[in-house]
């Protein structure tokens, strides 16, 4: 029968997360040979850093989410909530402005190097093209999430609306957000067409400026379309009818008339016609009440405010600014999709009839017949305009624009699968490619592929940015009822946040910032550290209880945003607050700078006392007391007492001419500046009545008593150092222990024998009353006191070797009769300004409760 026993390993590896990193675990290793130890350190998760755009829009993400909770905790009737569309679309800014200063630094990087160097960043560059690509489709994923997922700010109290109001199911109401989304994520720039059609040889300005740039062809082939009207026509099907113009209107005939008529004399009659045709055109393009606007400025949908322009009403009955009224909510009206849709069938039946009737507009399109194909047919024959190079979107964002405005979210996904399986642009598939799969999805109302794809596209890949955005915008659906956690077989709101904040963690790791990924990491789970979801509360309790922070403001952050967790009764936060504040306090000692530590250790014990006070029942008002904080603090205290209790000590073993009580000040000023902290601290009433504190307030008086010459200020000192005193559970304490009596009788001694140098006893004189006296005369018996069982005998101080217990008793006697001296003609004062005679048994009956002790 085989042994049962474990084999012992040959050696036993220790490990240990760095407490400066917590996201690396140290593994010491002893090489074989010389016996030398290294350290092997391993990254607990596979951050890959975090670049200064990122970082910064990682801070804002979590800020306005922040921001966010604020006004929903704040909610009122009139101050209502920030809507959850606000907060997506701020997630979005901070996205295309990570990416735009991205990609501008790339720029810029590669502008002021040479070749050589530019061979060698080749490699860096690729991989920073590779994550804005991601964090492209992130952005892409996010803004379709925001027009067919969240709720408009209407229907986000569930009431019903009229049909005239803006609601979720009626028509048109993301028409404008769906073209601004495909003309913003799903097209190429204008600029990027027309150099693909110009073969890199002039950019589009340069085209503009030619005489005649309508005729400039570099294929040289007579039959097909220019760029230059390739262009106009893109413009038109995206929607874009003020680039579109701005393009006509570098046509040769359009500056030739406008140039003619504006000189003023004499102007042919054909070129008046064109004039007024072009006019026409003009007015028709620049009226047009389309959804998502005539240009691509606001197509990113963050509605930024901008300065109101006037515009002069071209086209009679419709104003310039009609488009803005697909997007009413952002305006702050209501949605009137009757309204808008007269005034865009108005505006196309107007086109309708000027192409048809007008006749210097139909002049001018039979000589330039490019006119109708590259503007009229795609505006009033769009399902028959398309062309093979028009992709998928543009055919959407054209049906959407002049055919279909007024169709409804439920039907968009069934119009855009058509156009994707009937663009020749798709290589003849019939099927859409995985990304484009997603959108239809998302289109369709399918949350659950929203969170899918960005943890494809980034967010499963310990990038912070991306991983952040994957649980922010999960949160947001979960709120709006999109993602039912219920239904779900594990907590996938959970397990993204925990992920982000791995990913945070790591990344900054990586790059040796780990006060900024704790800080951002713990910033995340913030609003998720209850008591109740044990998951996060755990990790961000280890995670904290394993650093070390760098500075006090690091500090003091960290125990703030742990705060509203500490309150709702979080015992492991509380315990990690105790580890933080304890930890930097240790900095402090270690510098000597006892103010800050002693601040940092009340600032741990302040955090405790906040445990539970969100809770109906709570029951942990004390649990301040169970802190190492505390104990520290009352540890700090004792030490500061004993040594201050030494030095005096010291200081007056000498002989009286060479007593220096200068040397006092460093004790006493560190003593003085620990009870003049707690004194001020905003916790000052849990823990000023402790024994260690109120002990070393009591010697620091002590000291500076004897360091004036103040006799009774110094007598008061000891006693309470060493009279009864009740606690505040009621029991009887001394604040000093045994151990100290020593110290404290040797400095009564010196206060009794100074006062005995009066011959005359009239005139006596005595620090100690009576009461005094007998505390003397009570802890003397106990210091001479044979068993000892008050103290250990080792560890406790003496009197001073000149203090020998017959003086000691000499001078204790010699004080009684002071005391009695002086406490006698106190009551003869008292009886001569009394008009009730002053009972003549009280000395006589206090004698043998005064000396009780020293008769033992």
């Amino acid at each position: 029968m085989k042994s049962m026993e474990r084999e012992r390993p040959s050696t036993v590896r220790a490990a240990a997360f760095d407490p400066k990193s917590p996201s690396t675990l140290i593994l010491p290793s002893t090489t074989s040979d010389n016996g030398n130890t290294s350290l092997n350190a391993f990254v607990a998760d596979n951050g890959i850093g975090c670049n200064a755009e990122e970082t910064s829009a990682l801070m804002r993400i979590i800020d306005a989410r922040d921001s966010y909770l604020e006004s929903v905790a704040k909610a009122t009737a009139s101050t209502p909530m920030m809507h959850p569309k606000a907060l997506c679309k701020t997630y979005r800014q901070q996205l295309i402005e990570c990416i735009q200063q991205w990609e501008e630094r790339i720029g810029d990087l590669d502008a002021g190097m040479d070749l050589r160097a530019k061979q060698n960043v080749d490699e860096a560059k690729l991989a920073d093209e590779e994550s804005i690509e991601l964090l492209k489709l992130t952005h892409t994923i996010v803004q379709l999430c925001e027009t067919f997922l969240l709720d408009d700010e209407d229907d986000i109290d569930g009431e019903m609306h009229l049909s005239l109001s803006k609601s979720s199911n009626t028509s048109g109401t993301v028409t404008a957000d769906t073209v601004n989304y495909l003309r913003y994520n799903l097209m190429t720039d204008s600029n990027t067409y027309l150099e693909a059609k110009l073969g890199n040889e002039l950019d589009m300005e340069q085209l503009l400026e030619m005489d005649q740039p309508e005729y400039y062809n570099p294929s040289g082939d007579g039959n097909s379309m220019t760029p230059y009207w390739c262009l106009v026509r893109k413009l038109i099907l995206r929607g874009c009818l003020n680039e579109a113009w701005a393009v006509l209107s570098r046509h040769s005939a359009c500056k030739r008339s406008s140039e003619s008529v504006a000189h003023g004399g004499y102007v042919d009659p054909t070129v008046q016609d064109d004039n007024e045709a072009f006019a026409l055109i003009r007015a028709l393009l620049l009226s047009a009440p389309i959804p998502g606007g005539r240009d691509e400025i606001n197509d990113d949908g963050l509605g930024l405010e901008e300065d109101e322009i006037e515009e002069e009403e071209l086209l009679g009955g419709i104003e310039p600014s009609a488009y803005k009224q697909w997007d009413a909510d952002e305006q702050g009206l209501d949605f009137n999709i009757h309204a808008i849709l007269n005034l865009h069938k108005t505006w196309k039946n107007t086109v309708k009839e000027m192409v048809l009737t007008h006749t210097p507009l139909r002049n001018l399109m039979r000589r330039l017949p490019m006119l109708q194909e590259c503007v009229w047919e795609v505006i009033l024959n769009t399902s028959k305009c398309y062309q093979s190079d028009d992709v998928w979107a543009e055919r959407l964002t054209a049906e959407l624009v002049f055919v279909q405005p007024m169709i409804s979210k439920e039907d968009i996904h069934v119009r855009a699968a058509d156009h994707m399986k009937q663009s020749s642009s798709q290589l003849n598939r019939d099927e859409a490619s995985a990304v484009e799969e997603i959108l239809l999805q998302i289109m369709k109302g399918n949350a659950g592929v929203v969170i899918q794809a960005l943890n494809s596209y980034g967010g499963g890949s310990s990038a912070a940015l991306p991983a952040t955005m994957s649980a922010l915008l999960c949160n947001l659906l979960v709120e709006n009822g999109k993602i039912e956690l219920s239904q779900l077989s594990f907590d996938i709101e959970t397990e993204l946040f925990l992920s982000a904040s791995s990913a945070i963690l790591s990344s900054f790791a990586m790059q040796n910032h780990n006060d900024v990924g704790v800080r951002l990491s713990t910033h995340l789970l913030q609003p998720h550290v209850i008591p109740e979801n044990n998951r996060v509360t755990a990790f961000v309790a280890e995670t904290l209880c394993r650093y070390w922070p760098k500075s006090d403001a690091e500090t003091k952050s960290l125990l703030e945003s742990c705060k509203e967790s500490v309150c709702r009764g979080s015992r492991r936060i509380v315990d990690a607050c105790d580890s933080l504040a304890f930890t930097r306090s240790m900095h402090h000692v270690e510098t000597r700078n006892v103010e800050k530590s002693v601040s940092l250790l009340i600032r741990g014990i302040e955090m405790a006392s906040f445990f539970g006070l969100e809770v109906e029942n709570n029951a942990h008002t004390q649990y301040f007391l169970r802190t190492i904080c505390f104990r520290q603090l009352t540890i700090t205290c004792s030490n500061s007492t004993a040594f201050i209790l030494k030095q005096i000590f010291d200081c007056f073993l000498a002989p009286i001419e060479e007593i220096d009580v200068a040397v006092l000040t460093e004790p006493l000023q560190s003593g003085r500046i620990i009870v003049d902290t707690v004194t001020e601290c905003s916790v000052v009433h849990l823990i000023e009545s402790d024994p260690s504190v109120l002990l070393l307030k009591y010697v620091v008086d002590l000291g500076l008593s004897l360091i004036l010459g103040e006799k009774s200020e110094a007598a008061n000192a000891i006693i309470n150092c060493l009279e009864d005193k009740q606690s505040t559970d009621g029991s009887i304490i001394v604040l000093a222990h045994a151990g100290f009596y020593g110290y404290l009788l040797s400095s009564a001694f010196d206060i009794l024998v100074a006062e005995d140098s009066n011959a005359n006893l009239a005139s006596a004189t005595s620090s100690f009353d009576l009461i005094g006296m007998q505390v003397l005369f009570s802890r003397f018996t106990q210091y001479c006191s044979e068993d000892k069982i008050y103290f250990n005998q080792e560890s406790a101080s003496t009197l001073r070797p000149d203090v020998t217990p017959y003086r000691m008793r000499e001078a204790l006697g010699k004080g009684l009769m002071r005391a009695f001296i002086c406490e006698n003609a106190k009551i003869a004062s008292n009886e001569k300004l009394s008009l009730h005679p002053i009972d003549d048994n009280y000395t006589e009956d206090s004698v043998e409760k005064l000396l009780a002790s020293s008769l033992l």
